[in-house]
This record gives C-alpha cells, structure tokens and sequence, in this order.
C-alpha cells in the first residue's frame, strides 16, 4: 500500500538537490532523513509520522496522540 503523499513525494524526489549538501547543511540531512522515514512508513502501513525538531511540542489539547489523529478526516495528509 503507498499513501497519495508517497506518490506525489517520490515524483518530486528531493534527493538529488539534497544529497549535494549532505556534509555541510542540516536542513539536507533532515530532508533526506523524512524522505527515508515517509517512504518506511508507508511501507510497513503506518498512517501517520510525526516529525518534530527538538525545539518543537506536540501538544494536541490534552488528547493522546492515538485520538488526536483518529479524529482528522481519512483524507487529511498534513496537521501544522
């Protein structure tokens, strides 16, 4: 099974611009890192990733993150 996501993702791969900068820039290496891990997801039939920096919270109003995410439309790809 491959989410819409993974199918519009792998049509704009993002790997060749950021495997340039892969031992100078950060951002690169975060990039290359959620393309791997949105591809393992889906993959292994995970319907939802979080990805957060360390400076980020998940804080979805005293909700465990499994109703949280239960509650959002099938449709939705994408909470910010």
């Amino acid at each position: 099974r491959s989410s819409a996501m993974v199918a519009r993702r792998s049509e704009q791969s993002v790997f060749e611009d950021a495997a340039r900068w892969w031992e100078t820039e950060v951002q690169s290496r975060q990039s290359l890192c959620v393309e791997h891990a949105v591809v393992r997801a889906s993959a292994e039939g995970l319907d939802w990733l979080l990805h957060i920096d360390i400076d980020e919270a998940f804080l979805p109003c005293r909700l465990h993150p499994v109703d949280f995410f239960g509650s959002l439309p099938a449709a939705t790809e994408q909470v910010f």
